[in-house]
C-alpha cells in the first residue's frame, strides 16, 4: 500500500527493451536508502519490484533496477519515458508511518487522456 505522497523524481538512466520485456534502471538519491531486492516501490504511480540496487562511486543514491512484462508497460504511463525522464518515486506504507494522502494499491489497469478540465 501507498499514500500517493510522492517522496522524490528519479531519473531514468536506461531503458533496454527485450523480447520478454523493459529492464528498466532509475537514479534515485533518497528514496534508495535501505531499498532491498525485492521491495516494492511506486514508480510514477505503478507498484514495481526491485530486481537490482547498484550504488552509484563518488554520486549520491543508487540505481534501481525493474523488470516490467509488456502488459505493465502498455497500461502505464511508463510507457512514454525515456533516458533522463524525471519520475515520480514512493516508498510504500509502513507501520510507523503517518496516514497522510490517500490509499492507493500501486495496481494499475489502464491509461486514460483527459479531453476536458473544467
Amino acid at each position: 500500500m501507498f499514500t500517493g505522497i510522492v517522496a522524490e523524481t528519479g531519473k531514468v538512466s536506461r531503458v533496454e527493451r527485450s523480447g520478454q520485456g523493459i529492464h528498466l534502471k532509475i537514479h534515485a538519491r533518497r528514496t534508495a536508502d535501505r531499498i532491498q531486492l525485492g521491495d516494492s516501490l511506486a514508480v510514477n504511480g505503478c507498484c514495481l519490484t526491485v530486481v537490482e540496487v547498484q550504488g552509484l562511486e563518488g554520486e549520491e543514491g543508487s540505481l534501481l533496477g525493474f523488470d516490467l512484462l509488456q502488459e505493465t508497460w502498455e497500461r502505464t504511463n511508463l510507457q512514454s519515458i525515456e533516458c533522463q525522464s524525471e519520475v515520480n518515486l514512493e516508498r510504500p506504507l509502513a507501520f510507523q508511518s503517518g496516514l497522510d494522502g490517500h490509499f492507493v494499491s500501486g495496481h494499475v489497469d489502464g491509461v486514460a487522456t483527459i479531453r476536458r478540465w473544467e
